[in-house]
């Protein structure tokens, strides 16, 4: 047994030692079962998230010597919950801070165990048919919403509280079926499926007019399919991956300049009228103004996880009804104006640290492995960096979005540590 598998005593194997890339259908049922019922903006899943939490804690005890050592070695990752949870101690509601870091604990303990029970394919896979199975359940629903903004619609919902949450969704079955789709490693079987289910989520996420995941899209895939179709056979050429990054910049900076001096557009302008938004980001602005206001009375450690947005805020009921949401579901639309709002300039400072080591993990182990690397731990990063500017999700108790990057994060590091262990 190496050390990284088993660090708490090398001389004396667990029978629950994970063998890496080895989970078994247990590990696989209990990640795509977590990744439908646990996130807390699925009000559908409340009745059985109580009974489940209780079957995920079980299962966690099973792997509990290995997952209690995996914790030990990356516990970094814990210092925003543990902040968050330490922030009780100036918040005015000390219950509702240390609920989001007891939250935010418990994801990135389930993000954890899946690093340490899966690997990246098992994981792109869970992902891909968790989130397939809402995918199926919101085209036979076709639920919609009503949705203002410049151009007022319906737009489809599904299983979901909101829009934007199911363009959320349905984008990650997309980043999950290219890797599938163009990745090696992978069973033949899982390519039709995956082919389906991205068409399916493509055809809901134009549905849900989410002007965000609309983007995303058009950078993620071409993203995903240019590593794996064009930069993998690259790395076997000297001299070629220059070659293609240069010529990648040439037409970006050729493409943005016929656009911006031959058509004569405003690129910004245009592109937000295409999806129906005006100059505020669909009242984006407006929020981080009011942002802006909290975080001058409260400069260095914020108001106190999760207490902005309680019942009886009266800053916070103002802006719920102004954008005629629910103040338990709103949030400032920004990691780190939602961060800075909550715990201050030292919760900005601590995120910025933990984040960006995790991008830099990711980016790290794929570039020493870009010749066989999969290619889902790049595409979710790059989006989830992306939209840290337009979504708070990082920052939220129990989110989909950030379980999975602090998988793949975590998941990326147990990757590098076998490797310098074999070495």
């Amino acid at each position: 047994m190496s050390a990284v598998s088993d660090p708490i005593d090398i001389d004396r194997p667990s029978r629950f030692a994970v063998q890496p890339g080895r989970g078994t259908l247990l590990d696989e049922a209990m990640m795509m079962a977590a990744f439908i019922i646990l996130p807390l903006n699925m009000p559908m899943m409340q009745p059985v998230r109580a009974p489940f939490t209780l079957l995920l804690l079980a299962y966690l005890a099973f792997i509990g010597r290995p997952l209690l050592a995996a914790a030990w070695r990356h516990r970094w990752v814990y210092i925003l919950p543990a902040l968050a949870a330490a922030s009780a101690i100036w918040a005015d509601s000390a219950s509702a801070a240390l609920r989001h870091g007891i939250l935010m604990t418990v994801m990135v303990t389930v993000a954890l165990a899946a690093a340490i029970r899966l690997d990246i394919r098992q994981l792109a896979i869970a992902v891909l048919f968790s989130q397939g199975a809402l995918a199926l359940g919101s085209l036979m629903s076709m639920e919609t919403m009503w949705v203002g903004g410049a151009h007022g619609a319906e737009a489809v919902v599904g299983l979901f509280p909101a829009k934007n949450v199911l363009g959320k969704r349905m984008l990650l079955v997309v980043l999950a079926a290219v890797a599938v789709m163009v990745g090696a490693g992978y069973r033949p079987v899982f390519k039709p499926i995956a082919l389906g289910l991205s068409g399916i989520a493509l055809f809901l996420i134009v549905q849900s007019l989410s002007a965000s995941s609309i983007i995303l899209l058009a950078l993620a895939v071409p993203l995903g399919v240019g590593l794996a179709v064009v930069w993998r056979p690259a790395t076997a050429i000297r001299g070629a991956r220059p070659v293609i990054v240069s010529g990648v910049f040439l037409l970006l900076a050729l493409g943005a300049t016929f656009a911006i001096i031959g058509l004569r557009i405003d690129p910004l302008a245009d592109l937000l009228g295409l999806f129906g938004k005006d100059a505020t980001l669909t009242g984006r602005t407006v929020l981080w103004e009011a942002a802006r206001q909290v975080i001058a009375d409260h400069p260095l450690l914020g108001v106190g996880a999760g207490n902005f947005w309680a019942a009886d805020n009266d800053q916070a009921l103002i802006l719920a009804k102004q954008f005629y949401k629910p103040d338990h579901q709103f949030s400032f639309h920004n990691a780190y104006f939602e961060i800075a709002v909550h715990l201050g300039a030292v919760g900005v400072l601590v995120f910025l640290g933990v984040f960006l080591r995790g991008v830099w993990t990711i980016g790290q182990t794929w570039w020493r492995t870009q010749g066989r690397a999969d290619v889902f731990p790049v595409i979710l990063g790059a989006v989830i960096a992306i939209r840290t500017l337009t979504e708070a999700e990082m920052f939220d108790a129990l989110l989909l979005a950030p379980l999975l990057f602090w998988a793949v994060v975590l998941l990326s590091e147990e990757e590098r540590g076998r490797a310098a262990a074999t070495h």
